[in-house]
């Protein structure tokens, strides 16, 4: 760091930086190593696991007499995709489900609920995350039955069938393991590498000749040199 007494600016020697880096090299690695470990062990012990499971719903078309797919209807199915995502989504479907699943508030179901459309199909997933398989599974399964029964009996809307069934999944999806670790240690990387930056920074030692010229503004007549003993 070289800091001049006329114009107060810090210039930032990036091969003091690399040195000061190389020379605690062991520390900074070691830094990097327990944050991983820390990150892992918060995530192991700390943060509760999550489980999803999905149903998936199809809007099949019309099939004429003849048994050939009556192309209209599949347009059709095509635009209503979006009006399915969104009706999935209302608060009447919501608040039957919160009864049913012991939530408090159709808000509390929306919150572990995934709704999506499989791109360029007529295909919907319904996906519910939560604490516990078991309860995905319910989630999802009732979300999917009981929309498909009021679509049938208000909207008279019969063309929706399950195609995926919804059930429960003991592998959890969550948290991942190998992300938080992998930013545990880009924490400890950078956060030691702050620390060197700082130290660099604010060392006021001068180190060398041109630095002694630099910053006294005279000439250095002689210069010791640093003999090394075997």
């Amino acid at each position: 760091v070289n800091q001049r007494p006329d114009d107060g600016e810090i210039e930032i020697d990036l091969l003091e930086v690399f040195y000061q880096v190389k020379k605690r090299i062991v520390l900074l690695a070691a830094a990097v190593l327990i944050c991983a470990l820390a990150a892992a062990g918060y995530t192991k012990l700390f943060i509760p696991k999550t489980y999803s499971s999905t149903a998936t719903i199809y809007l099949t078309p019309l099939v004429n007499e003849t048994g050939d797919v009556n192309y209209t209807s599949l347009q059709t199915n095509t635009k209503l995709v979006n009006n399915v995502v969104a009706l999935l989504k209302q608060d009447n479907i919501m608040d039957h489900v919160a009864v049913k699943c012991g939530f408090d508030s159709a808000a509390s179901v929306k919150k572990v609920l995934s709704i999506s459309n499989q791109p360029n199909t007529e295909l919907i997933d319904i996906k519910a995350t939560t604490n516990d398989p078991n309860l995905s599974e319910e989630i999802a399964t009732e979300t999917v039955t009981y929309f498909i029964r009021t679509m049938k009996q208000n909207l008279n809307v019969k063309n929706i069938e399950i195609v995926t069934p919804a059930k429960a999944n003991s592998k959890p999806v969550g948290p991942s393991l190998s992300r938080n670790t992998a930013i545990g240690a880009l924490l400890g990387f950078v956060g030691f590498a702050a620390y060197i930056l700082f130290a660099v920074m604010t060392d006021k030692r001068v180190k060398s000749k041109e630095e002694a010229e630099d910053f006294f503004g005279v000439p250095v007549l002689c210069q010791l040199p640093v003999i090394k003993e075997k």
